[in-house]
């Protein structure tokens, strides 16, 4: 006998719980990441405005925060949100004011929307 498996159900949009927390949908398509090139000059850019909080050093914490950056014309920075968070508010908005700081991810990135790896690690 032939098995048959259920249809499955349409995509549903984003829940109302979802857009009142702030939860993103991407209509560009999924996020992208940057050229290995251009991955490392942004985070070069990046180490030059992002402040490590008192309070995250004082704790000892560490953590990655992974942003969502909309980026429009010439690659200016249009958006920048978590998609990802490190568990410590502290450091999750330090890498967003860092990442407003860069102001531009570059040409290359002209209209898309990329995920940036901002990593706060003690030495």
């Amino acid at each position: 006998p032939e098995v048959r498996r259920p249809p499955r159900p349409a995509p549903r949009p984003p829940s109302t719980a979802a857009r009142r927390t702030g939860e993103k949908t991407n209509p560009r398509g999924a996020p992208g990441t940057l050229t290995e090139p251009e991955l490392t000059a942004t985070l070069a850019r990046l180490s030059g405005v992002l402040l490590y909080p008192a309070e995250a050093v004082e704790q000892g914490w560490e953590g990655e925060v992974i942003v969502l950056i909309e980026a429009g014309q010439e690659g200016r920075i249009l958006d920048a949100s978590v998609a990802s968070s490190s568990r410590h508010p502290s450091l999750d908005h330090a890498a967003l004011r860092a990442v407003r700081l860069l102001g531009s991810l570059g040409p290359g990135a002209a209209g898309k929307s990329v995920l940036l790896p901002v990593r706060f690690r003690l030495e």
